[in-house]
């Protein structure tokens, strides 16, 4: 199944591969910055450490996810069932690995294409897709 928009374009919002790169890197930890509205202490002479730390060296891996819900997190996935988007499309979606006709770039590199959004609403309906980036695949997937 493939959502149409009006000039026969599939209608989706495709997370480009930056954006995967960008979540193997911070290893899909949720690196998200928190917004406070109290400022900054600077530290002053007396709270300066005397030792410069040493830089640890902390090797992170990609870890495919094999599902949907794996990619986001739950409180995410939550926030989309409480707008009223379900799972449509890919690994533990509704239509699973049929809602599109073809396979995605994403999907013909190893990774997976996932879609929510309301089907009586096609304008709320979008793409994250998650695929390992090497130097052989970067260039069909973006």
């Amino acid at each position: 199944m493939s959502r149409m928009g009006s000039n026969g374009r599939r209608v989706t919002l495709v997370a480009v591969a930056l954006t995967v790169s960008a979540f193997a890197l911070a290893g899909l930890t949720g690196c998200v910055p928190t917004v406070t509205d109290k400022p900054t202490a600077t530290p002053t002479a007396e709270q300066t450490p005397d030792a410069t730390p040493t830089p640890t060296s902390e090797s992170r891996t990609f870890v495919m996810p094999t599902a949907c819900a794996d990619i986001l997190s739950p409180a995410t996935i939550a926030g989309f069932e409480a707008d009223g988007l379900a799972l449509l499309g890919g690994p533990g979606g509704k239509y699973g690995g049929d809602y599109f006709s073809d396979d995605t770039p994403e999907e013909r590199a190893g990774g997976i294409t996932c879609v929510w959004g309301d089907e009586a609403r096609p304008e709320t309906t979008f793409t994250i897709s998650v695929a390992p980036v090497t130097t052989a695949t970067r260039s069909g997937i973006v």
